[in-house]
């Protein structure tokens, strides 16, 4: 299963930005320590982060819980005081390896932590964020208790005044703070044995949605603890707008595509969970692209839409996806209907958000 089936609509996305060589699964396991003695591995790639690191670092190393858990910090070839910080704290937490290597990138950071893990499960800690207490003693209580492949946090955002969003959990089983983001959750080891963040990439977190999250059997969510994300006015989603690199979206979802066939049941392929996932991330990539030119758009928009009439109109269509409107202008080949849907994002989303409220004030009346 491919995305961009044509050589020559390859060579012209090429001709604004070239794809990455980076993968997203491997063939062999990933892991140096073949068997896990540590209840969680936390990984937290280290970039330039005088200013925060040591906020991310006191919240995990002052965690009161009893499971046995490690810090992996993976310093990127920071140019500042990150690496002097990393190791004074670690000359006084025997919990806290550093690990130095040159500058990679997000994904090559999050990628050599992992190779060094020795949890039963995963978590990814961005350097700038932290967690609230009881992160990992709740979360990992939660994962014993069900046997849970993957556990997800409640989010607060935040920046330097104020906190100004909450996506809090709603129930055990909430999957709406299953976001696509690697951050505010535990992956059970297994998960992430062969698939990697391809790196080279922007939009690096996009096989966890397609290759690993298929593959949940047992799923917690905890809302007494909180991953605490300090909102970036540099990071991807806000910096790529406009950059020939943000194509980086596209070619990452061909890149999953080409392995999810691999990974994912049949019965997976042909039913709604993956027909949603799959319109939501093509309205995502369209959303990415919007400061792109305009035959740059056309193309992404057709080849998304040739995908669709061959492998997902008959899936039926989902109440929950992001953008009815996308999904019309796929079945009508209509770009116009596209672009109107990506200028609307503000709305849909709007729309998305009345509706959770909507089904959580319903709930509690009943």
């Amino acid at each position: 299963m491919q995305l961009i089936v044509s050589e020559k609509d390859r060579l012209e996305l090429g001709s604004y930005s070239e794809q990455p060589n980076g993968e997203c699964m491997v063939e062999k396991d990933v892991f140096k320590h073949a068997v896990p003695d540590l209840d969680l591995s936390v990984i937290v790639p280290c970039y330039n982060v005088e200013k925060y690191v040591a906020q991310c670092l006191d919240s995990l190393l002052h965690q009161q819980t009893q499971y046995t858990f490690e810090v992996i910090a993976v310093n990127d070839g920071a140019t500042d005081g990150t690496g002097r910080i990393l190791d004074e704290y670690a000359s006084r937490f025997d919990a806290l390896h550093v690990i130095n290597r040159e500058n990679g990138g997000l994904a090559a950071a999050r990628n050599t932590g992992i190779g060094e893990a020795r949890g039963r499960y995963l978590t990814f800690v961005d350097s700038d964020d932290y967690v609230s207490d009881g992160f990992i003693g709740n979360a990992m209580s939660a994962a014993m208790r069900e046997n849970a492949d993957v556990i997800a946090a409640g989010q607060i955002s935040f920046d330097e005044s104020r906190q100004y969003k909450r996506l809090m959990p709603h129930g055990d089983h909430d999957k709406s703070v299953l976001t696509g983001t690697a951050w505010g959750k535990m992956f059970k080891r297994e998960l992430l044995a062969r698939v990697v963040f391809p790196e080279g990439y922007w939009f690096e977190d996009t096989p966890l949605r397609h290759l690993v999250y298929p593959r949940i059997d047992r799923y917690a969510s905890v809302g007494d603890c909180a991953y605490m994300y300090r909102h970036n006015l540099q990071g991807i989603n806000l910096s790529s707008k406009g950059k020939p690199k943000a194509l980086d979206t596209v070619y990452i979802t061909d890149l999953v595509f080409r392995h999810v066939e691999r990974i994912a049941p049949q019965g997976y392929l042909d039913g709604p969970v993956f027909h949603t996932a799959v319109c939501n991330q093509f309205y995502l990539n369209q959303c990415r692209i919007e400061g792109l030119p305009k035959e740059c758009r056309k193309l992404v928009f057709r080849i998304q839409s040739d995908f669709y009439h061959a492998h997902l109109k008959s899936n039926g269509s989902s109440a929950s996806v992001n953008s009815p409107l996308y999904i019309t202008a796929m079945s009508l080949h209509s770009f116009i209907l596209a672009e109107i849907s990506v200028r609307a994002a503000f709305l849909n989303r709007a729309v998305k958000v009345l509706g959770r409220l909507f089904l959580v004030a319903k709930k509690h009346n009943s």
